[in-house]
């Protein structure tokens, strides 16, 4: 499963509101998959698979109650867990952050102008 919650009421008595909202897949697989694959899916694939619904529902939730809707950024599972392996040493580096926002898209190419664009 996957849960996102606020820091609490003691922590930050401003919050305009707190949550703690859980959601859980059940995956099933046809056939037998090795351990290491397994855990691929348990770390990577399922969140990314159910992230989208927690998402929304903290949106909808959010502007239901008279806020402005609270969208929770993409987040890319693969980054997040290259990143927790590699802090896998460090007791420091605490739980993994999501990874830094990337710029926005490259812009499409610009469209040549032909002859039939002239006025």
């Amino acid at each position: 499963g996957l849960t996102v919650k606020t820091p609490s009421k003691e922590e930050h008595p401003t919050y305009p509101f707190y949550f703690d909202l859980s959601v859980a897949g059940l995956f099933e697989f046809n056939e037998t998959i090795d351990e290491k694959l397994l855990q691929q899916f348990a770390k990577i694939n399922c969140p990314a698979i159910i992230f989208p619904y927690l998402r929304e529902a903290l949106a909808d939730l959010t502007r239901r109650s008279g806020f402005p809707a609270l969208h929770l950024p993409v987040t890319n599972f693969v980054e997040m867990e290259k990143q927790a392996q590699s802090n896998q040493g460090d007791p420091d580096s605490g739980p993994p952050k999501p990874p830094a926002k990337r710029s926005k898209s490259p812009s499409r190419p610009k469209k040549k102008k032909s002859s039939a664009d002239k006025p």
